[in-house]
């Protein structure tokens, strides 16, 4: 009975340790070389636990090669080394997961293929769902189901606007969510933005209801809104349930519609529908410095290139 007790202790005591590693790490990978480190007697206040607890967390850190540490005297314990690598892999939670929109153009299909890359070129597993909507990926995020989700840097800045708990981690740039977007017309339409036009618009799309609206205001005429699931919008042009709708250009010509007819949308007016971003939960810092840390903006961009450019076959 002894023994099983001082079993029960021991397994209790492994855990308690291993808890506090996992918040160590998750604490330090937020940090930078060169860092001040509080003294034990704050972490362990911090940490509410035992001195010897915290001591013991840290020389684990410091043997695996986590962190390694300066004494500057009276200016206390320094950061002069962190590995943001070994650190991740003390967490208990190692897998990265994430969310996007479903790979249905080249530009998609590479920036899952670079996250993918990029994770595991850094031995950390990634796990993405997709989802169209980015009001969807958002909620999900706020929610904790996900760490991260990407949209468009003007959905993103709107969801800001609008007060969600959200912040943007990463910016990929120009082109990189898509290359633009179109009006998309029947064949047998009139090309142009007319009185009584049947015009599809998805109300849970950020991009495509705020461009809808914002042609409709430009023209400065009586448009019928039909409300459409935006991939439902070129189907639905093609057998004249609407006379047009505005879709992504990189979509429609991969697939070829030869039977619809385009118009332009000026780039310079909505360059930031155009901006691939990621978002996260608000002060996750956690993910944050992993996202920073991990991916690189001009690798994703290359590979994403590469994919579109047939020159890459996606891997996702």
């Amino acid at each position: 009975m002894r023994r099983l007790h001082q079993d029960m202790d021991k397994h209790l005591l492994h855990k308690k340790k291993g808890m506090l590693i996992d918040k160590m790490a998750r604490d330090f990978l937020s940090r930078e070389e060169n860092e001040r480190l509080e003294s034990i007697s704050v972490l362990q206040e911090k940490y509410d636990v035992s001195r010897g607890t915290v001591q013991n967390a840290l020389n684990y850190l410091k043997e695996i090669g986590a962190v390694r540490l300066i004494s500057k005297g009276h200016l206390g314990t320094f950061f002069e080394y962190i590995d943001y690598q070994v650190l991740q892999k003390c967490l208990w939670k190692n897998t990265i997961s994430g969310m996007m929109p479903l790979p249905y153009s080249k530009l998609y299909e590479g920036l899952a293929t670079a996250l993918y890359h990029s994770f595991k070129d850094h031995e950390l597993r990634l796990n993405i769902a997709y989802s169209r909507g980015a009001a969807s990926r958002m909620e999900a995020v706020v929610g904790g189901s996900y760490d991260f989700a990407i949209c468009s840097k003007y959905a993103a800045i709107a969801a800001i606007e609008n007060g969600e708990e959200i912040e943007i981690a990463l910016d990929f740039g120009y082109q990189s969510y898509l290359s633009e977007h179109v009006i998309v017309f029947n064949k047998d339409s009139e090309v142009g933005i007319t009185d009584g036009l049947r015009m599809g618009i998805d109300v849970h799309s950020y991009d495509q209801k705020s461009l809808t609206h914002e042609i409709i205001k430009n023209s400065g005429k009586e448009i019928e809104l039909i409300n459409l699931p935006s991939h439902q919008i070129v189907q639905a042009t093609q057998h004249g349930i609407v006379d047009a709708g505005i879709w992504n250009l990189d979509e429609i010509e991969e697939k070829g519609h030869a039977d619809l007819q385009l118009m332009k949308i000026p780039k310079h007016a909505f360059e930031s529908y155009s901006n691939a971003v990621i978002i996260i939960k608000k002060h996750n810092t956690l993910i944050k410095s992993i996202l920073t840390q991990y991916l690189s903006i001009s690798h994703i961009r290359d590979l994403q290139l590469k994919v579109k450019n047939n020159m890459l076959i996606p891997s996702y």
